[in-house]
């Protein structure tokens, strides 16, 4: 009953929560078979509503079964097609409780539909993938075990990369790798359940793996993120377009993090020397207030950022006086009250949704008795306004930044120098990757 108004609502509120979205590998979606479809968990209660938004049929998600606490929330999950998965630390009762659960899965997957799991288990924020449980392997073999081998199940692999999980418009780069038969385990399984689950577990990881950002050692998690602003800054993106179905970007970041995971093992001498470096240049970028993109050849048009200053100005302003109080103060009750990261964006998230969708409401509410259509149109309006407001702020934040970057070049002439050739350097390095 929530599930569809909830998809149309995030169409919507995607495009102002989140800068962009890339999806790598769209050709592989499924949607005329049965499919288990796996991800990596990094933001909480976010992950489960990112990639099935991007496509019509619906689908039913495994999440933590701590929060079914009543009947009238587990009634209310259920409208959203979720259904609870619990933990060893929710108590021996609880996990009792999964059999009922994937019973349910066993029979919604012989009905041809999308079952999401998180194959990790857990929910870290960080570019490394973890080692791959082996419930989803379990739910598999189950449901050929209950339906047979003709179901012509799948487990599709799917994998989230988000630029800055914790941030409010962050980026997003979706993943979606090869269909993995469960037919090709047959004789294994027929023949050694166990090796069977513990084949399929590893193969699955190992695909996960080819379709995520994924760096090796943790140690080398800060220095993936010094040296990505230089990659990040070779796209030049139209802001208008928010959903971009190309390799590209998914391609250039993977291989970032794979020669930093080659460089480790080949050359640990060379790493650390760019990893002095490439601090060192986020340091400098910092305490002059500019940014990497600030280099691209896709600067602002001052041109452009003087006009756009008077005439979507006015708009600006009202998207401002209409959004900044509900924004700050849901901003600064996520990072006072909440302490775990990641369930900093999605609580952001969840509240500004509910807000927005309250709104809108209340406007359709206000105005139809006057004028139907009128009351129709004008929660698109107020989204059209905010969303504008947004792409406007973003902007002349690069706008700014080009300013002070354009002084610094007349001002600041060996502060300058010093970047530029660091840069240069960090720069000759990353195009080793392939």
């Amino acid at each position: 009953m929530l599930y569809r108004p909830l998809w149309i609502l995030m169409q919507f509120f995607y495009r102002i929560y989140f800068k962009r979205l890339y999806i790598h590998g769209n050709e592989n979606w499924i949607t005329n078979k049965p499919v288990i479809l796996t991800s990596n968990h990094v933001n909480g209660f976010l992950d489960p509503v990112i990639l099935p938004t991007q496509f019509l049929k619906k689908v039913i998600y495994i999440v933590r079964g701590d929060i079914f606490k009543t009947p009238f929330i587990h009634w209310l999950l259920w409208q959203m097609r979720q259904l609870p998965m619990f933990r060893e630390r929710d108590g021996l009762e609880s996990v009792q409780r999964n059999v009922e659960t994937f019973e349910k899965c066993y029979d919604f997957l012989s009905q041809n539909e999308i079952v999401m799991i998180f194959s990790e288990g857990d929910c870290v924020q960080e570019k490394h993938l973890r080692s791959i449980k082996k419930g989803t392997a379990r739910m598999a073999f189950g449901a050929v075990e209950k339906h047979g081998w003709d179901l012509d199940l799948q487990i599709l692999p799917s994998t989230v990369n988000y630029t800055y999980p914790a941030d409010y418009r962050t980026e997003l780069i979706v993943a979606i790798g090869k269909p993995i038969p469960i037919s090709d385990y047959r004789a294994l399984y027929e023949e050694h359940p166990g090796k069977a689950l513990t084949q399929l577990s590893r193969d699955l990881e190992q695909k996960m793996k080819e379709i995520y950002i994924h760096v090796e050692s943790r140690d080398d998690l800060g220095l993936f993120e010094d040296l990505i602003v230089i990659q990040r800054s070779l796209f030049n993106i139209n802001t208008l377009k928010w959903r971009v179905e190309s390799n590209k970007r998914f391609l250039a970041e993977q291989n970032v993090a794979n020669l930093l995971n080659q460089t480790r093992i080949e050359n640990p001498e060379k790493l650390e020397e760019i990893r002095t470096l490439a601090k060192g240049y986020t340091k400098q970028l910092r305490e002059l207030k500019v940014a990497d993109r600030n280099f691209s050849s896709s600067a602002p048009n001052m041109w452009v950022a003087f006009f756009a200053s008077i005439f979507v100005f006015p708009v600006y302003t009202l998207g401002f006086l209409i959004s900044y109080v509900p924004f700050s103060r849901v901003n600064k009750m996520v990072k006072t009250k909440i302490k775990l990261d990641f369930f900093k964006n999605p609580v952001r998230m969840g509240i500004l949704m509910i807000l927005s969708g309250f709104v809108g409401f209340a406007t359709f509410v206000g105005i139809a008795p006057f004028n139907f259509w009128l009351g129709i149109s004008a929660p698109f309006v107020l989204w059209l306004i905010i969303y504008a407001t947004v792409l406007y702020h973003d902007y002349m934040l690069f706008v700014f930044e080009q300013i002070r970057f354009n002084k610094l070049k007349k001002e600041n002439k060996s502060g300058y120098e010093k970047l530029l050739k660091t840069r240069e350097i960090l720069i000759d390095f990353l195009s080793q990757a392939a």
